[in-house]
């Protein structure tokens, strides 16, 4: 066989069975640690899959407390609309009064 034939592994286009057994575990070895580290990627840490009963509780708390600042903060905006549309209809109301008023006095019956 001339040297010029044997190039890296290859006699005439057909891998050797030398080489091939060590790419072949060079592939096998790179596929495996993708899939390995795909698979890692792709599930939630341990510590999120299982939860105390404490880790619970604590979290139902705080959600519970959020909860309660946004329904207080709704209910002191609602309160705040409220007393704004009162006001306006007192306002309202005393200026029908006083219009009223007035075309009493400059109407003579």
């Amino acid at each position: 066989m001339s040297p010029l034939a044997y190039t890296k592994g290859i006699v005439f286009g057909v891998i050797s069975l030398q080489n091939f057994q060590w790419s072949a575990m060079k592939r096998i070895c790179s596929f495996l640690l993708l899939l390995v580290l795909g698979f890692a990627a792709l599930t939630p840490p341990l510590y999120a899959q299982r939860m105390s009963p404490e880790e619970s509780e604590r979290q139902s708390r705080k959600a519970a407390k959020t909860q309660q600042k946004m329904l207080h903060k709704k209910n002191k905006k609602q309160a705040k609309v409220t007393r704004k549309f009162e006001k306006a209809q007192r306002k309202q109301t005393k200026k029908a009064n006083r219009d009223l008023a007035k075309r009493q006095q400059s109407s003579p019956l």
